[in-house]
């Protein structure tokens, strides 16, 4: 069983805009593998703002914490003007993202980093990726060792690949296990099971503090002979 998780995913480029008194004229486009995001940027000494980049798997529904951002204030480093520039290489990361994706971008002004990035908030990516007790290789042993091979997937010749998605909490505890996408005759409902019965992970850290994470997981069920 493969353990990268297999790029799924359609990406559906969006913007969306919140009012900022000094980043105006906020957007984005796909080029290549970079995002990049071009803003004019206005104001005086001291001025705060903020640019942040987010990240849905379901179309849009949710969007959970932003997955790059970008923070400074007017000064001598960092100059109003127009046709400003920022690029992003997110689309390197795409073995961790599932489903129909979509980006948008929004800018603040006056910001308190610290509640863009919340402990409540779920990341996609993080600096320091969750980690299962032991690595790859414990965690495919694990999923070896325990999925039951339901019998009506036997009997009817079901074979092929569950897509799983859960968070990993700060604390290393697997919740709200989800199928991303199924192959019936039992096999959606085993993949959960045995995704619950997992041991702690190690939690992923987001500038050095444990972050909720969320994670995407193939489990092939495969029948002998095919």
């Amino acid at each position: 069983m493969k353990s990268r998780i297999l790029f799924t995913c359609v990406f559906i480029i969006i913007a969306s805009i919140v009012s900022s008194q000094i980043v105006n004229n906020l957007r984005f486009e796909q080029s290549g593998k970079m995002i990049d995001v071009y803003y004019d940027l206005s104001g005086k000494g001291d001025d705060s703002f903020l640019v942040k980049l987010y990240c849905s798997q379901d179309g849009g529904k949710t969007w959970g914490a932003p997955l790059k951002y970008v923070s400074g204030a007017i000064g001598e480093s960092v100059k109003p003007g127009n046709g400003k520039k920022i690029s992003w290489d997110v689309l390197k990361e795409k073995d961790k993202l599932v489903g129909e994706v979509k980006f948008k971008v929004e800018a603040s002004h006056k910001f308190n980093i610290e509640e863009e990035v919340g402990e409540a908030e779920i990341f996609t990516m993080v600096e320091e990726s969750p980690s299962f007790p032991g690595g790859d290789e414990a965690r495919i042993r694990f999923l070896t060792e325990n999925i039951n091979y339901p019998q009506i997937a036997r009997e009817s010749s079901i074979h092929g690949t569950v897509y799983v998605t859960f968070v990993v909490e700060r604390n290393g505890n697997v919740t709200d296990v989800r199928v991303l996408r199924g192959i019936g005759g039992g096999c959606d409902e085993e993949a959960i099971r045995v995704i619950k019965a997992m041991p702690k992970w190690s939690p992923g850290k987001q500038r050095g503090k444990p972050v909720r994470v969320q994670f995407n997981m193939p489990i092939k069920f495969t029948l002998v002979g095919k």
